[in-house]
């Protein structure tokens, strides 16, 4: 997989942009302010229809447009395509694989891009939403039965939601079995995710740190007294929490409340771990998920950095350098200069700050 070129028009600062990227590694570097963390958001948002940096799809929109627009050029599986994403203000946004019409779903299982920046130490100092959201989309590129599941289990989850708000008892709980069963392919996924990362997240953490701290990943279930995830336990789980559902007016058991974290020598990183762990931590967690996700489709994700470089050191810089080369993937970084240690041995884009123009 390789990403060719990008096309924004009135996406946040520029009025129209296009960029064509050679080899495997782009560095994107100039002044603070001048556009470049835009330029990785484009391309994110190109294979998952979401930003990495809101919720909101307007706040891309150029200031007086009603509308912007993204392209990207690309190979999947040897054979060259193109997604174009136009955002409206008050319309949904459209999605176009190959000219043809698309939803969500099949921009995720095509284009895939591993999105990594400042915001992502949430991962292990924030709220238990975006872990969930983290592992439920890489399970959801791995695997398109996991993200119907996914779905169905929301809907489901809302139906019940919506009879427990009511006090409709007898209807609220009709919806249990569907609910276990969507439940427990859900659990057994994500837990089978996190031994598939574990077996790799120390060895990528010694690569590319070399320290020998014992690092990895426990998904949790808090309202689980049990491992067993399976249907029968979720039905059992589901009718001891009715009383309690009802109560409070919302579904208690199942994944919308799984979590997981990651832990050093068994202590919780969030607690125990500094920054500067907690952040390589996370970018080794990332490498994971490239190459398990290069294991289940076959195909190698692109990785984009937004200025994280900067946050190691040489030595860690040097070991991260030699680990993308070795793997042969596709890196776009960005960063206000250019280290020494890249000087020569990629592909460099200047932007100037002015947010128009053509660059290739």
């Amino acid at each position: 997989m390789k990403i060719n070129s990008l096309q924004v028009v009135n996406f946040r600062k520029y009025t129209a942009k296009q960029i064509t990227f050679d080899g495997l590694v782009t560095l994107i570097h100039g002044p603070n302010g001048g556009g470049k963390t835009s330029i990785l958001e484009a391309l994110y948002m190109a294979s998952v229809g979401k930003s990495p940096r809101t919720n909101r799809d307007a706040v891309v929109i150029l200031h007086a447009a009603d509308s912007a627009s993204v392209g990207v050029d690309f190979v999947h599986r040897q054979v060259e395509q193109k997604i174009r994403l136009k955002i409206h203000r008050r319309d949904r946004k459209e999605m176009t694989l190959n000219d043809t019409p698309v939803k969500q779903k099949e921009l995720v299982e095509t284009l895939q891009t591993i999105f990594f920046g400042p915001d992502d130490i949430q991962l292990v100092k924030g709220g238990p939403q975006p872990r969930r959201r983290f592992l439920d989309l890489s399970l959801a590129r791995a695997n398109p039965l996991y993200y119907d599941a996914l779905l169905r289990y929301n809907r489901v989850l809302a139906q019940r939601n919506r009879c427990l708000k009511i006090g409709d008892e007898s209807s609220a709980y009709g919806w249990d079995e569907q609910l276990a069963q969507q439940a427990a392919y859900i659990t057994a996924a994500r837990l089978s995710a996190m031994d598939a990362w574990n077996r790799r997240l120390q060895e990528v953490i010694t690569e590319i740190s070399d320290t020998k701290t014992e690092m990895s990943l426990r998904y949790l279930r808090p309202y689980a007294a049990q491992d067993d995830p399976d249907t029968e336990s979720y039905r059992q789980m589901l009718a001891a929490s009715r009383e309690r559902d009802m109560r409070y007016g919302y579904t208690s058991v199942g994944p919308h409340r799984g979590d997981w974290r990651l832990e050093r020598d068994t202590w919780d990183m969030a607690r125990y771990g500094s920054q500067g762990e907690q952040r390589l931590a996370v970018l080794a967690l990332k490498l994971c998920e490239i190459d398990f996700l290069q294991e289940q489709t076959g195909e190698r994700p692109i990785l984009l950095l937004d200025d994280v470089l900067s946050e190691l050191d040489k030595r860690r810089r040097l070991a991260f350098l030699a680990w993308i080369d070795a793997h042969r993937i596709q890196m776009i970084i960005t960063g206000t200069d250019i280290p020494r240690e890249l000087e020569g041995k990629m592909q460099q884009i200047e932007l100037d700050g002015e947010g128009d123009g053509t660059m290739e």
